[in-house]
């Protein structure tokens, strides 16, 4: 689910709105936690799945919806991927 922001700017015209509005969600934009993980080929991962990245004792500990699977398969490297997800936002 998507958060909502909420922002109350009085007296601006419908164009000043819409350039405000693009450059709130930029700024939101660059604040979110992205991942890009390499592992060996998994057929169950898909894109608008969700899945937990855990162990790291980090901020990066969270749950994470897929973006884009790309999968690879060679005689060198056997089945591969890279998984490319963003932080889920729970509500």
């Amino acid at each position: 689910t998507a958060r909502r922001y909420v922002y109350v700017v009085p007296n601006l015209t419908r164009d000043e709105a819409a350039r405000l509005a693009r450059r709130r969600l930029g700024d939101l934009g660059r604040h979110e936690r992205s991942v890009a993980i390499e592992m060996p080929g998994e057929t169950a991962i898909a894109p608008r799945g969700r899945i937990a990245l855990v162990g790291t004792g980090t901020g990066f500990d969270q749950t994470y919806r897929v973006d884009r699977v790309e999968r690879h398969l060679s005689f060198a490297g056997g089945f591969r991927q890279t998984v490319h997800a963003r932080a889920a936002n729970e509500e």
